[in-house]
Parts: C-alpha cells; structure tokens; sequence
C-alpha cells in the first residue's frame, strides 16, 4: 500500500543575499597561490625521487 503525502506550495519567500561592494577575494586568492606553490614543490620533489630509484 502506497501513502499519500501532499508537496506544500512554494514559499513566495527569498533568501537575500547582500554582498559588500568592499568585499574582496584577495586572501582566498593568496591562499590558493601559496597552496599551488606547495603543490608544484611537493610534486617535483616527489618526481625527483622516484627518478633517483
């Protein structure tokens, strides 16, 4: 036996979402630098050692 169930109408109601025109994605983007730069280094260590075996 199948229960019924009812979907309630949408909300007419929407979220808003403000952003500051002095927000900034600076820090994230020195962040991901620093991180890819790990990266690249690890990487060329790592291939640097299994080049060595």
């Amino acid at each position: 036996s199948f229960q019924s169930f009812s979907i309630p109408p949408e909300s007419t109601h929407k979220p808003v979402t403000n952003i500051s025109s002095h927000f900034s994605f600076n820090h994230v983007e020195k962040s991901v630098s620093k991180l890819k730069k790990k990266l690249e280094d690890f990487c060329k260590e790592e291939i640097e050692q299994i080049s060595d075996r």
